[in-house]
């Protein structure tokens, strides 16, 4: 049968209805525990003599009346019945000693002073993976019950005659307490991300109250060393108590009864500690995990979560919907209003604009001084656009989660490292063509019209329409990872997706004609399709500018997964949190720059070397001493160094090497470096994040000015959605997931 959790309060006293005082435990029960199987658990959790005095227990129970607590007592089997039949809380017992009984006399079985204590230092044994093969062990160790060696009390209930067959007596120290030998719950303990012990009903031939008793002897036990069978497959070392926590059993060579226990301890260590735990392998012999998110503090407890910590920790029963408010007010209380976080808008972009010199902020609001619009720029992103960044921009856009269902328009590009490079947000109350087109125009204020530049995006019609008005003389490239899942859901083939995938990375025109023709064949509607929508769009052959490789707006999906965690922050604190995380983003990638030893960036220098090894398998025919002739087996490459030409068009769509551009080098005996195009080095990579982005400080600490405190930004209309609200990404078109399904026997897919 399933144990259940069990919350045992002592050392405390009754002050009415109240228990003031005391200490709190948590063990684990079995649901059929009867009324002197609770007061065994009670007498070893309390550190309670049942022969020196009594106890009685009680529990609170909310009858609903004006918020009237009644603590009925706890006298027999039906009475523990009824606490342990209620599922939806932790039940909670309290105990209160009541008299004292010493017995004196002859005959007696109490033994004090042979029971040890803890003071202060316990020992810890640490297991041998070879205990279970031990064969000291027998079937009668199972009735000894498991007992928590981090907790304050002593062993006042073991059995000091228990010897295992073929164990040998080993002389231990009275003044410590030890664990049972053959428990693989050795290391559990303590009330902080512990498994408590599990108690199971106890005979009288294990102990009796306040002494041991040995079976029907009534004799005098004397002092004696402790006995623990198996003891040859443990070391002993001292640890303090202070020293000791629930997270040291988490550690190495630790042993755990089961699967089960080791995942339970880790679920309630991370609760405890308040982050969250993935799973990167789980089987029958191995279990892995590690931190979701090493750089986020913490994660959001939940409404029961609330529940049973305020339950446990404070003795307090809270409702679900009281729970839920009080999350609401504590985060309120931590990130700031909603509402108010629009009216500090205007005083934050004013402060932003004064301590980053030649950032652009932008706010539109309606007649009603309604929140409409919002665009930032950092001035460190604008100005290593112009010389640093290559020009090939991807925008989109991502719903916000908060209390106003906002949308966040975000553009980004690549740096010399291939990494992310934001460039401009923007805030909108809904993402229309009117907000993309509003978007768009101060985008254009800001970064005005580039030469050389194209801008991708999804295959949405309202960012065509507002790119129509705003940018109709830069070219408008489409996301082909967005193209192909529209033809996931037009045409079920994997046919078409691979020619298409190929004849969109095609360098040269030849390629591209080739998987062209091919497409027809196989599909003339999809041929038809994707003609429709224009080669030039998709197609990295037909651009009439260079896209640097750059054919899906993937990099604004990754700055989408960096916000996962800040879309449900009031407006004016998740701008802060973007300006910190451009902040951080900026310090970390200008030091990684200023260390790389190498003349490129790194990024351009694993691409080069796996390229460089491919070029030693050509042929180099020289024609002069510029010329060459490459041949690779399939396609020959004709090399013009000195134009930086090569026929397989590689260099000329993304400005680096291709490997027949390598043979040749090699082959003329030049410097590499010398010819490499400038854009990819260190030193760009590094002129790239000079720029420096400084915090505003505490609102508090703003000085700003009159009118800028007089202008007023209200939040804008809030919609109630009419189901519960979505936390996860929606897919695109056609996306699915990418979960693998295989057999657990053969460890092959493709037929369950």
């Amino acid at each position: 049968m399933d144990p259940k959790k069990l919350v045992i309060t002592y050392d405390g006293k009754w002050v009415g209805n109240l228990y003031e005082g005391g200490e709190t435990e948590f063990v684990k029960i079995c649901r059929n525990l009867t009324y002197s199987e609770l007061s065994k658990v009670v007498q070893v959790v309390a550190n309670v003599g049942l022969t020196r005095f009594s106890i009685e227990l009680r529990t609170l129970v909310d009858t609903g009346v004006r918020f009237r607590l009644a603590r009925p007592k706890i006298k027999d089997d039906s009475d523990v019945e009824m606490l342990l039949c209620d599922g939806g809380h932790v039940p909670e017992v309290f105990v209160q000693q009541l008299t004292a009984q010493f017995q004196c006399g002859g005959g007696s079985n109490n033994v004090l002073g042979s029971i040890p204590t803890t003071d202060n230092v316990f020992q810890t044994l640490i297991g041998n993976p070879d205990i279970f093969e031990d064969p000291t062990i027998n079937e009668d160790e199972s009735s000894i019950p498991e007992y928590n060696s981090h907790s304050k009390y002593g062993l006042d209930n073991f059995n000091e005659d228990y010897i295992g067959d073929g164990g040998s007596p080993e002389g231990v120290n009275d003044e410590a307490t030890y664990h049972h030998g053959i428990s693989s719950n050795s290391t559990y303990g303590g009330r902080r991300g512990s498994v408590p012990p599990i108690f199971t009903g106890l005979s009288r031939d294990t102990f009796e109250d306040g002494g041991i008793n040995i079976g029907d002897r009534s004799e005098t036990l004397v002092s004696q060393p402790w006995i623990i069978p198996g003891a040859s497959n443990y070391s002993f070392k001292l640890v303090r108590t202070e020293e000791s926590s629930s997270c040291n059993r988490l550690s190495k060579c630790g042993m755990f009864k089961s699967k089960k226990a080791l995942k339970l301890a880790l679920q309630e260590y991370a609760q405890k500690d308040n982050f969250k735990i993935h799973v990167t392998r789980s089987c029958t012999g191995r279990y892995e995990v590690g931190c979701k998110d090493p750089e986020l503090s913490g994660r959001s407890l939940k409404p029961k979560e609330i529940m049973t910590d305020m339950q446990v920790e404070h003795r307090l029963s809270l409702l679900y919907t009281k729970a839920l408010r009080a999350k609401g007010l504590a985060e309120q209380n931590i990130f700031g209003s909603p509402d108010l976080s629009y009216r500090l808008l205007p005083a934050y972009c004013h402060k932003l604009k004064c301590i980053n010199h030649g950032t652009v902020t932008a706010i539109k609001m309606d007649v009603d001084k309604k929140f409409e619009y919002l665009f930032i720029a950092f001035s460190a992103s604008l100005v290593r656009f112009q010389t640093a960044i290559h020009s090939a921009v991807c925008i989109d856009a991502t719903h916000l989660k908060g209390r106003f269902s906002c949308v966040m328009f975000i553009t980004a590009c690549q740096d010399a490292n291939n990494q992310v490079f934001p460039l401009a947000y923007g805030w909108g109350d809904v993402e229309c063509e009117d907000s993309w087109t509003w978007f768009l125009k101060e985008l254009k204020k800001a970064i005005g019209c580039p030469t050389n530049c194209i801008i991708i995006f999804d295959h949405s019609l309202a960012i065509k329409v507002a790119m129509a008005k705003e940018y109709p003389e830069i070219p408008h490239g489409l996301c082909g990872f967005h193209m192909n899942m529209n033809l996931k859901n037009r045409f079920k083939s994997h046919v078409v997706w691979n020619l298409f995938h190929e004849a969109s990375r095609a360098h040269k025109q030849t390629e591209f004609l080739e998987n062209k023709r091919e497409l027809s064949r196989v599909n003339m509607q999809a041929y038809e399709y994707l003609m429709r929508v224009g080669p030039h769009r998709w197609s990295s052959a037909y651009c009439s500018v260079r896209r640097y490789g750059g054919m899906t707006s993937n990099i604004v999906e990754c700055m989408n997964n960096c916000l996962r965690y800040a879309r449900q922050l009031p407006i004016t604190t998740l701008v802060e949190y973007v300006r910190e995380m451009m902040q951080k983003w900026f310090h970390e990638r200008r030091d990684a720059a200023s260390r790389n030893t190498t003349q490129m960036s790194r990024w351009a220098t694993e691409k080069l070397t796996k390229k460089n090894k491919t070029s030693h398998k050509y042929t180099v025919y020289p024609i002069d001493h510029v010329n060459f002739n490459v041949k690779d087996g399939e396609k020959d490459g004709l090399v013009n160094l000195f134009e930086k030409t090569y026929t397989c068009k590689e260099f000329q769509n993304d400005l680096l090497h291709c490997s027949h551009a390598l043979a040749a080098i090699r082959h003329c005996k030049k410097n590499i470096w010398r010819l490499l195009f400038g854009f990819y080095k260190t030193s760009t990579w590094l002129e790239s994040y000079f720029g420096l982005i400084f915090p505003i400080g505490h609102s508090n600490e703003w000085n700003t000015l009159e009118e800028v405190r007089a202008k007023v930004v209200l939040p804008p209309d809030w919609r109630s959605q009419a189901c519960r609200p979505r936390n996860n990404r929606v897919p695109s078109v056609g996306e699915h997931s990418r979960r693998s399904r295989y057999c657990t026997i053969c460890k092959k897919s493709g037929y369950n």
